[in-house]
């Protein structure tokens, strides 16, 4: 019995072989009928021995396993350094390209400084930046970003200069309060911790009208600061037995700053001259 089978078999094996021979078009339906029979045991085939060859590969220890996650955290953390670093060179650009547009549409003079180096026992008070003598700044010259003030060059070297902040108590600047009448002295705090330091407006009277949001701008008063240059804004208003005070937040964020602005209080160089009015011709006398 098992040998008719065999034969069997090799005929229908035969018969299909000789079936293929056949020339198009007479074939075709003949074989895409075969095809569509004999095609899941075919895909099914493939799939056992694809799973067989899978079965038969080396099994990975442990320790080749954890060797190759570490690898992949390695590669996923690296990837994440870069990351950041392209959004910090971004962010630096973008600053820069302000920082190029915001001078050369100042109508003063002003000098570009990168801040070196800030002290923790003086870092609300005082930086060094990397312009001095040598770029002929000056001492009182003011120090401002696009932003808002900074402060004033207080001591000078060569190739660097000291600038004292608003926020350190021993500057002091006339301000005034927009919207309103109000004008003072602000001040910074002795012994700042916070990490948002705050400013006082003080010589107020205990009745002014300061409405919370208010911009304060440089008065123009004295000999150091120019006028109109924003300090910061009015967070809250305290009245006291001698008077009032403004308290305000920088316009600054004096926590991130890298670079500022030296102010010539000089007109710029490139600015043209006043126009004047030539003088009335005089008649002859007849």
């Amino acid at each position: 019995m098992r040998q008719l089978n065999i034969m069997a078999l090799l005929v229908f094996l035969g018969a299909v072989g000789w079936i293929f021979t056949w020339p198009d078009p007479a074939a075709h339906a003949v074989k895409k009928r075969i095809m569509s029979v004999f095609s899941p045991f075919m895909r099914t085939g493939t799939a056992i021995q694809e799973n067989i060859s899978t079965l038969s590969a080396p099994a990975r220890t442990p320790s080749e396993m954890a060797a190759e996650n570490a690898s992949l955290h390695l590669q996923i953390e690296r990837q994440q350094i870069l990351n950041e670093e392209y959004d910090r060179v971004v962010r630096e650009n973008n600053e820069l390209r302000g920082m190029l547009s915001f001078a050369k549409n100042h109508p003063l003079h002003l000098t570009t400084a990168r801040i070196l180096t800030r002290h923790t026992a003086t870092y609300w008070s005082t930086a060094l930046i990397d312009r001095g003598l040598a770029d002929n700044l000056a001492p009182d010259l003011p120090v401002r970003t696009a932003e808002g003030l900074v402060g004033k060059i207080v001591h000078l070297y060569d190739r660097e200069s000291e600038v004292l902040f608003i926020t350190d108590e021993t500057c002091k600047v006339a301000v005034r309060i927009e919207g309103t009448t109000e004008q003072g002295i602000l001040t910074g705090v002795r012994g700042i911790t916070s990490r948002s330091p705050e400013l006082r407006i003080t010589y107020l009277p205990s009745e002014a009208i300061v409405p919370v949001g208010a911009k304060v701008f440089t008065s123009g008063k004295g000999t150091v600061f120019p006028p109109d240059i924003l300090v910061g804004e009015v967070i809250r208003f305290n009245k006291l037995d001698d008077g009032g005070e403004a308290v305000v937040r920088p316009a600054v964020d004096f926590d991130k700053i890298k670079y500022v602005f030296v102010i010539d209080r000089s007109p710029a160089a490139s600015a043209p001259p006043a126009a004047t009015t030539p003088p009335r011709p005089e008649v002859a006398p007849q």
